[in-house]
């Protein structure tokens, strides 16, 4: 061959190596003989419709065929690494919101991710948790544990004054009314200590009870929130306290060291004290009345009678008398009666009845010679 016809060739040659121009989905190739040719990009990777060769799909895509132009996104839940020709679903412990990811995300702490290809985490439900990242399922909170929320890495113990005997409680229960518990992380009610009967638990938290009211049978929440009252004459309840009765005080009764209710005096229908002078309110129905301040007694011309239990008139002849009979006069009454000299509670209609007597100044006097 003539130089000239080489030359010829090769420039031919060069020309159609320039003007080569694969289209998409494949790209340029050199065959044996060093000459280039286009061939279809495989699976996992493609050619734009600008490219000259094929190229790797990227981190987070994949191509599934031959010829491809692009590669497509990995879904949510999936990934994948470089030209790949599919996505890889998260594995269990793992999840991922995105699309077009090259990793799944661990699951975090408190959560878990139980199936493949999950796009979520799930928080554990209160009274479980997940103290590690990766989980696939939540662990339950041990006796004497709780927790009270969700998507929990940890369960703490139990205060004092609670306590927790099953697992899966969001809560720990509460020691009952009158008891306490100061351990940390119980596991049974049987760590509640009762107080002895008639003290209650100030504080379910501390070791320690105070005596109820002197009252009260038994109480809780504080010393005068009585459940019951003594069984004695004169206690009552008023709703959550025992009172003394209307007619009865309450006093100390140092033998015993409590305070007990006794009655108040008979013309007192209310007191504060056991005393005639320590009423508040006069007993009308035996006929006392408020004679001074807070001191109740028999109205004058009255006096009380053991017999009768109550305030009767004196005689007609008295002004007033004193209380053992209705003739045993303190001061006579002007209109109906005389007194008699020597002898003040005696008064009498007449004179002339007592013998040895004479009426003289509206007054008995006596004759001493007659008398001597």
């Amino acid at each position: 061959m003539s130089s000239n016809l080489y030359l010829i060739l090769l420039l031919t040659l060069l020309t159609l190596s320039l003007s080569l121009d694969c289209g998409p989905g494949s790209g340029k190739s050199i065959g044996i003989d060093e000459t280039e040719y286009c061939s279809t990009c495989p699976a996992g990777y493609y050619s734009g419709q600008a490219d000259t060769h094929c190229s790797c799909c990227p981190d987070g895509r994949y191509s599934t065929a031959s010829g491809s132009s692009s590669c497509s996104p990995c879904g949510p839940g999936t990934s994948s690494s470089g030209c790949a020709t599919s996505c890889t679903s998260c594995n269990p412990g793992s999840y991922q919101p995105s699309s077009g990811s090259s990793s799944c995300i661990p699951c975090p702490k408190g959560s878990i991710c139980p199936d493949t290809g999950m796009t979520t985490h799930t928080p554990c439900q209160a009274g479980t948790y997940a103290g590690s990242t990766g989980q696939t399922e939540c662990q339950d909170c041990a006796e004497g544990t709780y927790n009270p929320s969700t998507g929990a890495d940890s369960c703490p113990k139990c205060s004092p004054g609670g306590y927790n005997d099953k697992k899966r409680q969001a809560t720990c229960s509460k020691c009952p009314i009158n008891t306490y518990n100061t351990k940390t992380g119980s596991t049974t009610i049987k760590d509640c200590i009762k107080c002895p009967f008639r003290f209650y638990s100030t504080d379910p938290r501390t070791d320690g009870c105070e005596p109820c009211y002197d009252l009260c049978n038994d109480c809780e929440l504080s010393f005068d929130y009585c459940t019951a009252c003594i069984r004695e004459d004169g206690v009552e309840r008023d709703e959550n306290a025992c009172v003394c009765k209307e007619s009865y005080t309450p006093y100390y009764n140092e033998d015993i060291g409590e305070i007990r209710c006794i009655p108040c005096h008979k013309f007192c229908r209310v007191c504060h004290g056991p005393l005639a002078n320590e009423c508040d309110k006069c007993n009308e129905e035996i006929g006392a009345t408020m004679v001074e301040p807070n001191t109740c007694g028999c109205e004058t011309g009255t006096f009380y009678s053991e017999r009768q239990d109550r305030c009767v008139p004196c005689h007609l002849f008295c002004k007033k008398c004193d209380g053992t009979s209705n003739r045993n006069c303190q001061g006579c009454n002007d209109l109906y009666s005389y007194h008699v000299e020597g002898e003040p509670a005696l008064c009498v209609a007449s004179c002339y009845d007592i013998q040895g007597y004479y009426l003289e100044d509206g007054i008995c006097k006596s004759n001493l010679l007659f008398n001597s």
